[in-house]
């Protein structure tokens, strides 16, 4: 059983992921594709004991930057790091029931699984 975390921001304000986008078309079908990835850097401290990679977060000062249309010699490629520990926090919670805003409420039983550990996920 999945062992639920919840992750945010310090100051609780929305963050957004860096994506990138393309339409292209398949040379064995013809099919125009429409495809699309999240970018992923190296995990700051609060999310390394998740996964060896997260995705990367942008600040909305940084929105402009990063949607502008770019030569390939003009990439926001300024903007492809890692966020910073400090601005994060992560949290146990209880495994899902129903949907709303108590699904981010904190845990009140501290298991022993509090400690984040590599091997949060193995039961």
């Amino acid at each position: 059983m999945t062992k639920p975390w919840a992750v945010a921001l310090t100051d609780d304000r929305l963050f957004s992921f860096g994506g990138i986008w393309d339409r292209w078309k398949d040379r064995a079908s013809g099919n125009v594709l429409e495809s699309f990835a999240i970018v992923t850097v190296d995990p700051n401290e609060v999310l390394e004991p998740f996964h060896n990679r997260c995705p990367l977060i942008l600040e909305p000062k940084d929105y402009d930057h990063w949607l502008a249309p770019a030569e390939s010699s003009h990439l926001p490629i300024d903007l492809v790091r890692t966020y910073p520990s400090e601005s994060m926090k992560a949290w146990r919670v209880a495994p899902l029931k129903g949907d709303g805003p108590q699904l981010l409420e904190p845990l009140t039983t501290q298991p022993e699984a509090m400690q984040v550990t590599p091997s949060l996920f193995p039961e």
